[in-house]
């Protein structure tokens, strides 16, 4: 009896340990086969994003259109037109002619042709004191400052070229202004080479023709 009842145990246990080594090889298996499928899914996400960012980077119609979003619009140059006026020359002191640009749009006055011509001898380090401007009928009146050139620190040579220079400049552009007068903040002209009367017309573009 007792024997018979340890191999009846014995049998048991037997039985018991090749389920459970059946069991473990079963879930090992399991186990193994669910891991590289995980592996693969990453991989596999990771390449997807990978090829997206490089096709978005890469595509040449893509950065185009970027590219075309993000230009500035061209602003045309502003068009010109030329203005004739005389200045001096560096060496000789003589009146010479020159070209001034300002915008098309800009009106062209007997002040403005002035101011070009004043800036003209500006930049040659002649500062030509202008008091103002005045258009009297068919006459334009340039009044000078008393302390500054043509009146000072000029010699008579620069002071006729000056002169001549501001008057031939606006008969040039105004055939309506032929005539130029100068005074001396609203008095007559009187320097230490010219004396003119108050009315007195400097130069006439009708008896020049």
């Amino acid at each position: 009896m007792k024997k018979n009842s340890i191999m009846k145990v014995g049998i048991i246990l037997s039985i018991s340990c090749m389920l459970f080594i059946t069991a473990c090889s079963s879930n090992a298996d399991k186990s193994n086969e669910s891991t590289p499928n995980t592996q693969v899914d990453t991989v596999e996400g990771k390449t997807t994003e990978e090829d997206t960012s490089k096709t978005l980077s890469d595509d040449p119609v893509e950065y185009k259109e970027a590219e075309a979003s993000g230009e500035k619009e061209i602003v045309a140059p502003v068009a010109n037109k030329e203005i004739p006026i005389y200045t001096f020359n560096d060496i000789s002191l003589e009146i010479e002619p020159a070209i001034a640009l300002v915008p098309e749009e800009t009106e062209l006055t007997p002040e403005l042709v002035v101011n070009m011509v004043v800036d003209s001898f500006a930049d040659r380090s002649i500062t030509v004191g202008i008091d103002k401007i005045l258009i009297e009928e068919d006459t334009v009146v340039v009044s000078f400052l008393s302390d500054q050139a043509p009146l000072v620190n000029v010699g008579s040579s620069l002071e006729t070229t000056i002169l001549d220079a501001i008057a031939q400049s606006i008969i040039e552009n105004f055939p309506e202004y032929p005539k130029v007068i100068y005074r001396v903040e609203g008095k007559s002209y009187e320097s230490g080479h010219y004396k003119f009367k108050v009315n007195e017309v400097y130069l006439d573009g009708n008896t020049s023709k």
